[in-house]
């Protein structure tokens, strides 16, 4: 489905300025001079789409911890083919809509409370802050060459930046119907410290339906299921007759979960970290009627000062009863394809007085220009920064109370009674951890050599986990 502007040349133009100034990081002056010298004539769209690109960049910023460029918005509103993005920068919020031709555009998610109830979580050492404003965190909407991102921070603890990129799922298409969605989360505290990351989405297409959820190996799912491998089922899919979600959460650049659980939306929301789900109960609670939802937990991390671990899963949708991407385009990953975005461009068209930068400033209501990207048009995961995949958290280790040995629990669920050594005990990790940061803290309570003590072990634990032993 490729869309008709009105004035293609001003669209170019637009493509092409935007693109150079948010992606080069420099300001494209134009020179329409003829080989005699004289200036050629602007039309009024060739001018105005001049005035946002160079509005564009005199906001552009780079972010010091992915290398991203990017430019700060109060509110992003923007699509590309199939997929519209609206982030809330005020409150932390996001959506993802469908897209659909000469209707009205459908949201993945519950509307309901400006998207409050789909967001993402971070779990420090112990505690856990919700990614929004009323879980506390500072949050940022961004405007990117290839889509949108939030970028949250909780004070002197962690920076989390929330990439959504455009994505074509047919290599030989440029069409967009997907979004490819990566976390970024660093550690801006001055000591090792764990870190996990979920994400809730009040999904709210099925719920119209008969079939709430399904995977590549189950059609119908409407009661709670918990999932901890996805090898098998691949996907969460959601959807009726007007459009479909499908969350791709095993393949190739693909962040494997720790456990995917589906569930009432309330069940979910008050839960602990790990949802603890209930087999073939119904998705109906004392506050609400067949109202389904997804967690999806990540292993934690133990993270240096500024280090960063990153996630990755893609969100693909269809409408009007065709079949979201899903086994092909898994199948090209497989097979060597580098998941690229498309080159999607910024061209405003809100108002003719977008140059000015405090309007602009306001809300990037865009419309993004596409052209399928070549392998060396790909932009990494990390911007123009190296990444370090970080030291995960071992399993836990339950003690067993009968015969008093170690077992682990694998990824599959099942009991490993091998020895275990005790200091790969995460909860004995995290003692540690607290340890040093109090008396980092309070320098007052350490014994003589007791910091340094205790960071040769932390150090010492670190080194076995790299090395998997």
């Amino acid at each position: 489905m490729k869309r008709v502007h009105r004035n293609l040349i001003a669209q170019s133009l637009i493509a092409f300025l935007s693109l150079c100034l948010l992606t080069a990081g420099m300001v494209t002056v134009v020179s329409c001079k003829s080989a005699s010298g004289a200036t050629d004539q602007l039309s009024a769209e060739e001018k105005k789409a001049r005035r946002t690109a160079e509005a564009f960049a005199a906001q552009q910023k780079t972010d010091p911890y992915t290398g991203w460029v990017y430019v700060p918005q109060k509110k992003v509103d923007i699509n590309n083919g199939l997929v519209r993005l609206v982030l809330n920068g005020s409150t932390g919020t996001f959506c993802i809509y469908a897209k659909r031709e000469g209707a009205s555009d459908v949201p993945i998610f519950s509307s309901v409370d400006s998207f409050a109830s789909t967001y993402f979580s971070v779990k420090i050492g112990r505690t856990a802050y919700k990614l929004s404003k009323s879980g506390g965190a500072k949050s940022e909407a961004r405007l990117t060459p290839y889509g949108a991102q939030m970028a949250y921070t909780i004070s002197n603890k962690a920076y989390v930046v929330v990439d959504f990129s455009f994505l074509p799922s047919d290599s030989k298409s440029a069409l967009v119907d997907m979004v490819r969605v990566s976390v970024y989360c660093i550690n801006i505290g001055k000591s090792v410290q764990s870190y996990a990351v979920k994400g809730v989405f009040d999904t709210c297409l099925g719920e119209s339906t008969k079939i709430h959820f399904s995977t590549a190996r189950t059609p119908t799912i409407n009661t709670e299921r918990s999932f901890t491998a996805m090898d098998s089922d691949l996907w969460i899919r959601s959807g009726n007759e007007q459009a479909i979600c499908q969350f791709l959460l095993h393949g190739k650049e693909i962040t494997e979960p720790e456990q995917v659980s589906l569930g009432n939306k309330d069940t979910i929301a008050n839960a602990s970290w790990t949802p603890s789900v209930q087999e073939n109960r119904s998705f109906t609670s004392v506050l609400s009627f067949e109202n389904s939802s997804v967690c999806i937990n990540w292993p934690g991390v133990y993270l240096d000062p500024l280090k960063t671990d990153v996630i990755t899963f893609f969100i693909s949708l269809s409408t009007d009863g065709t079949a979201p991407a899903g086994k092909e385009f898994l199948r090209e990953l497989a097979a060597g394809r580098t998941a690229l975005w498309t080159r999607a461009v910024s061209g405003t068209d809100a108002a003719d007085s977008s140059a000015d930068t405090t309007e602009a400033d306001d809300s990037a209501k865009t419309e993004t220009a596409q052209t399928a990207a070549s392998e060396d048009d790909a932009l990494s995961l990390f911007g123009e920064a190296s990444y370090e995949p970080p030291v995960k958290v071992p399993p836990a280790v339950e003690k067993d109370t009968a015969d008093k040995s170690n077992v682990t629990k694998t990824d599959s669920g099942a009991r490993n009674t091998a020895p275990v050594d005790p200091q790969l005990d995460p909860e004995y990790i995290q003692s540690l951890i607290d340890r040093i940061d109090e008396l980092n803290e309070n320098p007052s309570l350490a014994k003589t050599g007791e910091i340094e003590s205790l960071s040769a072990e932390l150090d010492q634990i670190l080194s076995k986990l790299r090395s998997g032993r």
